[in-house]
């Protein structure tokens, strides 16, 4: 990398030694081309602020007050339920019982009330932390928690907010979320635009790498259940592409990480690798 001192022709000759490059070799050649380019990226940029950025997201996801409402949303009886849908229904404004709600629906694997209470969400609090949590996600394959119909009007209601908020970054985050299972370019496009707006929100990079590395584990399908077509493999080597051209090193170091097989490092690459 221009401008750093960390010997990367040293480290990657470092890394046949440990047998590293052996083990790339048994993934499909693009990951493996990707990961090697990446794990130099990735020890350049150190990756211990990377790991302890997800560290502090999952700290942070865990102390909220969504993670909360949908953990005592697990415990609701049907008599609270009950109670909770007369007070939204009164009570136009009733977020927090919302959330409850859907936790308990999602348990329960209850479709409609669920979506009912999602769309309102979208429409009405799109900025919530609630939606980083899956209770509150609409799959797109058909099951007891959505399908594609339910799904393209979620993607629907996103995409008016996105339109709406133009400058809210937790708005296109929250909207990526959902997206990124079907439409994941789409989905890149609102997390380099969450970014763009909050750039010093790690948050963002992180989830936008987590996208990448899913991308190309499944050249493009992001789902077991979706087939296989050339058109979903050339979505994968557009985001393979990005990758090689981006000068985020934090990003493509991220990409790395999540790629590489794990592995035992002898202790001068430990403290070359943070």
């Amino acid at each position: 990398m221009p401008g750093s001192a960390f010997p990367i022709e040293e480290y990657l000759g470092s890394l046949d030694s440990t047998g590293v490059l052996a083990s790339l070799r048994s993934l499909k050649p693009r990951v493996a081309a990707l990961s090697l380019l990446s794990i130099s990226m990735a020890a350049a940029v150190l990756p211990s602020p990377l790991r302890a950025a997800q560290e502090s997201v999952a700290t942070a996801l865990e102390s909220s007050p969504e993670f909360r409402l949908l953990t005592e949303g697990w415990a609701l009886t049907p008599q609270d339920v009950a109670v909770l849908e007369r007070r939204v229904t009164e009570n136009s404004d009733g977020s927090d019982a919302r959330k409850l709600l859907i936790s308990y629906y999602f348990q329960h694997a209850q479709r409609e009330p669920r979506l009912r209470h999602i769309h309102w969400m979208i429409e009405n609090d799109p900025r919530s932390d609630i939606f980083d949590f899956r209770g509150a996600l609409v799959p797109v394959h058909e099951s007891p928690l959505g399908g594609p119909e339910a799904f393209q009007r979620v993607r629907e209601l996103w995409l008016e907010q996105v339109r709406k908020h133009p400058q809210r970054p937790r708005v296109f985050a929250n909207a990526a979320r959902m997206l990124w299972q079907d439409d994941p370019e789409r989905a890149a496009e609102f997390w380099r635009r969450a970014l763009s707006l909050e750039p010093t929100k790690r948050q963002w990079t992180f989830r936008l790498a987590r996208l990448h590395a899913v991308v190309l584990q499944t050249d493009g399908r992001m789902n077991p259940r979706t087939a296989w077509s050339a058109e979903r493999k050339a979505l994968a080597d557009r985001f393979v592409a990005q990758l090689r051209a981006s000068n985020d090193a934090l990003l493509v170091g991220q990409v790395g990480e999540i790629l590489t097989p794990p592995i035992d490092l002898p202790p001068e690459l430990r403290k070359i690798r943070g």
